[in-house]
């Protein structure tokens, strides 16, 4: 099986993202939900939302959550880039992601300056970045087991 060109990709996630917004401009006479009519599964209205065609459900299918463990990846693209976000987890300084807080809380810094952008003691997001970093963090333990991730 050979590659699909990033041209070709983009090309196809242009008119994957176009044809549900096409659809709802020119709703057929077959009664297809407008936007203001479009439902949530919840039964909500969906500020928003593009309709489509609810496609039936095979009552077979049953949806489980799994452990991230029993996922592997075949070196890839994907597994290039995990490994970047996982070296970047190893090197990223800890005192540095809670600058904000102990500054926030009075305490001593340990001369590490924050993130920047959003992440800074008068920014308007602080907190957001480290959330994520977290998460990176317990992802990375969860899927090596390494320590330094713990």
């Amino acid at each position: 099986m050979s590659e699909l060109p990033r041209r070709d990709a983009l090309r196809l996630t242009a008119l994957a993202t176009a044809i549900p917004a096409f659809q709802a401009m020119f709703p057929t006479a077959a009664g297809a939900a407008t936007p203001a009519t479009a439902r949530t599964a919840g039964g909500s209205s969906a500020a928003g939302a593009v309709p489509g065609p609810q496609l039936p459900t095979p009552a077979s299918w049953i949806v489980k959550p799994f452990d991230n463990t029993r996922v592997t990846l075949a070196p890839s693209l994907f597994t290039d880039n995990r490994d970047r976000v996982l070296t970047f987890l190893r090197a990223y300084s800890a005192d540095r992601m809670l600058a904000v807080f102990r500054t926030n809380a009075g305490l001593d810094t340990h001369g590490a300056q924050p993130p920047g952008g959003w992440e800074t003691a008068d920014g308007n997001l602080r907190g957001h970045f480290a959330g994520h970093y977290l998460s990176a963090l317990s992802l990375a333990y969860a899927g090596t087991g390494e320590q330094v991730y713990k």
